[in-house]
């Protein structure tokens, strides 16, 4: 009878049998897993020996809650002291120094769990550390993303794919349309385009055309919220994933108005420069410093020299300098950009 207790009493989960056929299952798992009973380690995958640094051959459950319990988290820590006694508790993560000078972040729970008939503890412990450093660098980099969305002073639509109402834009909508962009949200936007041929031509074009080409490049009007008309260049094109699936539609409006305000002050300029330029009696001439060739001459310079001002245009100076005076020429010509001009 007494022999009988005894063998009632004796473990099954002591049976090598079991590790035998469950340890690899079990040493796959990506996280650390430990089974105890009590203060008695049953078994413990090479995961978890793994995140805390120890043998697997010589780890106890002593030097595993030394280990996990220096956490600076009070909370924690009193948890983790608590493994040897069976209590089991919900997930929470804590931060330990288990590496010199080094920080690792750790969620851990301890489970009651029925096995092979009796009460046992199963604890998992996730390292989370470069979890969190990945969330970190992708918050990082979507916030520098946003800045550089917000930055740009083109407007940037991000458009539905299917039925091309607007989902996203950056803050220079607001700056060239004069519109608050969380209006415009889920909106349709061809009431910006002044002409409705316009409006025609781009919808078209986005559903036949957009797909075979990837990408579509217009010049047309656009309009402000005060009616205002402005020129605008227009490029549209899919984003993509990784599958090459399509996700949605970038449409790209550049301002033109101040290029083309830029385009006539620069003519502006142009003509004083040639009244300027041709008013002056001396002969004069524009010559690109490597070629040495002529790019433009005044009115005196085809009195005095006989040619006509396209004869001189590609011209080098020295096929209007006596050869006796062209060694002198081609001596001092470096030094133009050291002194800045010779006579």
């Amino acid at each position: 009878h007494l022999g009988q207790e005894k063998s009632k009493k004796k473990s099954p989960i002591n049976e090598t049998a079991f590790f035998e056929e469950q340890k690899q299952l079990f040493d796959n798992l990506k996280d650390g897993v430990l089974l105890l009973r009590g203060d008695d380690l049953l078994f413990c995958n090479s995961r978890f020996c793994d995140i805390i640094n120890i043998n697997r051959e010589e780890i106890t459950l002593a030097q595993i809650i030394k280990k996990l319990a220096a956490t600076k988290n009070p909370t924690a820590r009193n948890q983790i002291l608590q493994l040897g006694r069976g209590h089991y508790f919900d997930s929470f993560q804590f931060e330990v120094s288990l590496f010199p000078d080094t920080i690792s972040t750790f969620e851990i729970q301890a489970n009651e769990i029925s096995f092979m008939g009796e009460k046992a503890l199963q604890v998992i412990l996730s390292d989370q550390t470069r979890e969190l450093a990945v969330e970190v660098e992708l918050f990082n980099t979507l916030s520098i993303l946003n800045s550089i969305y917000n930055a740009v002073d083109d407007v940037i639509f991000i458009l539905d794919k299917s039925d091309l109402t607007l989902q996203s834009s950056n803050l220079a909508m607001e700056q060239i349309f004069k519109i608050d962009r969380a209006s415009c949200k889920g909106k349709n936007l061809w009431d910006l385009i002044f002409d409705r041929e316009d409006v025609d031509k781009v919808i078209t074009e986005i559903n036949e055309k957009l797909p075979k080409t990837g990408t579509l490049h217009y010049v047309f009007d656009m309009i402000r919220s005060d009616g205002a008309k402005f020129p605008a260049l227009h490029s549209i094109s899919e984003i993509r994933d990784s599958k090459k699936e399509m996700l949605a539609i970038m449409w790209i409006v550049s301002d033109e108005s101040h290029n083309e305000y830029l385009n006539k002050v620069l003519a502006e300029v142009e003509t004083r420069y040639q009244v300027l330029f041709n008013r002056a009696g001396d002969a004069t001439f524009l010559i690109d410093f490597e070629s040495k060739q002529i790019i433009d001459a005044n009115r005196a310079a085809e009195e005095h020299l006989g040619f006509s001002r396209m004869e001189l245009i590609g011209k080098t100076i020295f096929s209007i300098t006596p050869p006796a005076r062209q060694k002198i020429l081609e001596d001092i010509w470096p030094n133009l950009v050291k002194t800045g001009s010779q006579s």
